[in-house]
């Protein structure tokens, strides 16, 4: 068991936390913390394009799944090289050009 002085003189030792300093001038971090939010923001717009392509691949894959009414899960393996069928890689093809041009369309 620890004594009490022991206690006392340990706790007594102990400094409050003082802010850390830096030869970082204050608009500059300023400018750092806005770089964050800014790189945060871009992030998030990022990650919404991915989530808005990944749910246009699942329609492709879908949509030629039930056209040649095959599982939606071989078509998204084929198109990822992981099986081959050349209707389904056609179709995959011809898929990606219709979506293309109407994209260019817009």
């Amino acid at each position: 068991m620890l004594s009490g002085s022991w206690l006392r003189e340990h706790n007594s030792n102990k400094r409050a936390a003082q802010p850390i300093k830096t030869d970082v001038p204050s608009n500059t971090t300023d400018t750092l913390i806005l770089e964050v939010a800014m790189a945060g923001k871009d992030y998030s717009a990022k990650l919404q394009k991915l989530q808005h392509h990944i749910q246009s691949l699942c329609g492709i894959y879908s949509r030629i799944a039930r056209r040649l009414r095959v599982d939606r899960t071989y078509v998204s393996r084929v198109a990822k090289g992981e099986r081959r069928s050349p209707e389904i890689e056609a179709a995959l093809v011809q898929e990606f050009d219709r979506t293309k041009k109407n994209s260019d369309q817009n």
